[in-house]
């Protein structure tokens, strides 16, 4: 998501702008190999992470009802 909330378009590999803020990438983006504008948005990201805001989606993991297979 940018900024504004919305996501952005942009997310395939070789994208010439932000993946955090839609902005155009700098010419000096081609030798950092990031899909960040700025050192803020690369920190945005991150904060995003660090905040779980971000989720990898995944199968529930069944609940365990206390008892070990195998065991008597």
């Amino acid at each position: 998501m940018n900024a504004q909330g919305k996501t952005s378009t942009n997310t395939l590999k070789g994208s010439s702008n932000c993946k955090m803020c839609g902005a155009p990438l700098p010419k000096s983006h081609e030798t950092t190999q990031s899909p960040f504008c700025s050192e803020r948005c690369r920190m945005n990201d991150l904060s995003k992470w660090f905040g779980e805001n971000y989720r990898i989606a995944s199968n529930p993991v069944p609940q365990s009802n206390g008892e070990e297979d195998g065991e008597s």
